[in-house]
């Protein structure tokens, strides 16, 4: 069966739409398999300091959510790929 285990590693970007239109950078460090975000940036003007600490927690989860997907479907396709 397939685990998600999330891989030590900083300074790592990701796009994310936050609002369900805009997509904005996101800088973070994945470690312990937590999630500590560095920036928010809309366009290039940083916005983390005008955030809440729940907006914050929320982010860290949808980059955590966003991973595992992208790890699920990296995954599905190496599955393919040994089948073939």
């Amino acid at each position: 069966m397939y685990k998600f285990n999330l891989r030590n590693a900083d300074n790592q970007e990701i796009e994310l739409k936050l609002n369900g239109v805009d997509s904005f950078l996101i800088k973070y460090d994945a470690w312990d398999g937590s999630i500590d975000l560095l920036d928010v940036l809309a366009e290039e003007i940083s916005i983390s300091e005008l955030l809440s600490e729940e907006m914050t927690f929320s982010i860290e989860e949808k980059i955590f959510n966003k991973l595992k997907e992208i790890d699920g479907e990296n995954y599905a396709d190496a599955m393919l790929d040994m089948a073939a």
